[in-house]
């Protein structure tokens, strides 16, 4: 959706990812935000859930933004 300017995608378990974005991002486009990355993990084999949160998004302004991350050890 063209309306999300921002985004983090974060892999919270080896078969869960979160999908954070702004709080005042309309529901309807964060849905098809969900829906997207779900696509796209199927494509490349993951089926993991994508749980969206809207709750805002931290940045960190002590190192580099990174939009995708892993907070998930085995």
């Amino acid at each position: 959706d063209r309306r999300v300017l921002d985004f983090r995608i974060i892999q919270t378990g080896a078969d869960a990812v979160t999908l954070a974005l702004p709080r005042e991002l309309p529901d309807d486009a964060a849905e098809r935000a969900r829906r997207a990355l779900a696509a796209a993990l199927m494509k490349i084999g993951a089926e993991a859930p994508v749980v969206t949160l809207q709750s805002g998004i931290d940045v960190p302004f002590d190192r580099k933004l990174r939009r995708v991350r892993r907070e998930w050890r085995r």
